[in-house]
């Protein structure tokens, strides 16, 4: 009864309610095509199957929701539907939101639109052509828990065999913790990201992490961007000054001072776009297209693998305790799933660069509990 077909426009939310039940919702998010081959295949389905599959056997009530481009809809609804799994387009929810009469459903809308057109832009990074469908994923994730609440698992979280799954809801944001055990103790601390709980509705510490992945993301954009102009103009490419004064209430055009090169169809212009709501940096020249970047920097790829995590910081989560079971795997007994590592996300590497945003937090006392 509980998987009956919902209405096209359901949201998340509005899916918990099915059977006359409200139990949160499982999400699962995955940006990118089908992972049908390779090193990865089953990567994006393998674990949403399983959690339907285990949810029907217990007899939950829980729905699994898998949350993919618009794009791929078609294909996932066709390999998942007949699991009870219901498939969503990222792009869809995004549209009826901005639509909203709620200024902060809009508001948070329009930043995942803009981080999407730019982090969708064909063959913007290079180096780790990758990182902006991870940058998608957990900007997304962060929307979800920020509005319409419930699990959101990244999609290799699987039900722990035999165990009871314990997938209810919470009045706080939860997220798990790892511990880097080194001779018998629990030296390193760090907060992960992989599983979260939220009750939505606006919560207000998942906005605070929502928010701070944006501002972050939008700071790492603008400054890479600027080394791209720079990067020109140094190699006589581009010949254009600019000085621009916040505080300065005349037009963008005012705050130009161009130096324009001989060939006019060598550049079109480098201008300032306040259509966000904030001074963020555009070029166009040649091939080069609003906001993209090419080959990103070390400390760009750095800054966002670490800031996921560091944005989870700042909602200030309740913590579920995790089991290790193996070099990649861990267990939240809590819940009755288990998440294992791949290559591109390493416990190690993660638990060494948070060791100092984990001293900074022991002043603030232990992470509050409860539901």
């Amino acid at each position: 009864m509980w998987q009956r077909k919902p209405p096209s426009t359901s949201t998340s939310t509005e899916l918990q309610t099915l059977g006359g039940t409200s139990r949160p919702s499982i999400n699962y998010i995955w940006v990118g095509p089908p992972a049908a081959d390779g090193k990865y295949k089953g990567h994006d389905i393998d674990g949403p199957i399983a959690m339907a599959q285990e949810l029907q056997k217990q007899k939950k009530k829980n729905v699994v929701v898998f949350w993919c481009q618009k794009k791929h809809l078609t294909e996932y609804q066709q390999k998942l539907g007949k699991h009870g799994i219901y498939c969503r387009a990222i792009e869809d929810l995004l549209d009826v939101n901005s639509k909203s009469k709620d200024e902060d459903i809009r508001d948070a809308t329009q930043s995942v639109q803009r981080l999407l057109t730019a982090c969708s832009i064909p063959g913007r990074i290079t180096k780790q052509p990758y990182r902006d469908k991870v940058t998608i994923k957990e900007m997304f994730s962060y929307y979800l828990a920020y509005l319409e609440g419930g699990y959101i698992f990244d999609t290799n979280i699987k039900p722990i065999p035999d165990h009871a799954l314990q997938l209810e809801n919470y009045e706080r944001m939860h997220a798990p913790i790892l511990y880097d055990e080194k001779k018998g103790q629990k030296k390193g601390k760090l907060t992960e990201v992989w599983g979260m709980f939220s009750p939505g509705n606006k919560n207000s510490d998942a906005k605070k992490a929502f928010q701070f992945y944006f501002d972050h993301w939008n700071k790492l954009e603008e400054a890479e961007i600027r080394n791209e102009v720079r990067s020109l103009q140094r190699n006589s490419i581009i010949y254009r000054k600019w000085e621009a004064k916040e505080d300065d209430d005349s037009s963008d055009e005012d705050h130009m001072g161009w130096y324009d090169s001989d060939d006019e169809e060598d550049h079109d212009h480098i201008g300032w776009d306040d259509s966000f709501g904030r001074r963020t940096f555009s070029i166009k020249y040649d091939k080069i297209e609003h906001e993209k970047i090419i080959d990103p920097s070390e400390d760009y790829f750095n800054a966002l693998g670490k800031l996921v995590c560091d944005a989870m910081e700042k909602a200030y989560p309740s913590l579920w305790e995790t089991q290790k079971i193996d070099s990649a795997s861990y267990s939240v007994p809590a819940l009755g799933v288990s998440k294992t590592y791949f290559n591109s996300h390493k416990y190690t590497n993660r638990i060494q660069d948070n060791e100092q945003t984990r001293e900074e937090h022991k002043s603030t006392g232990p992470s509050p509990r409860g539901k």
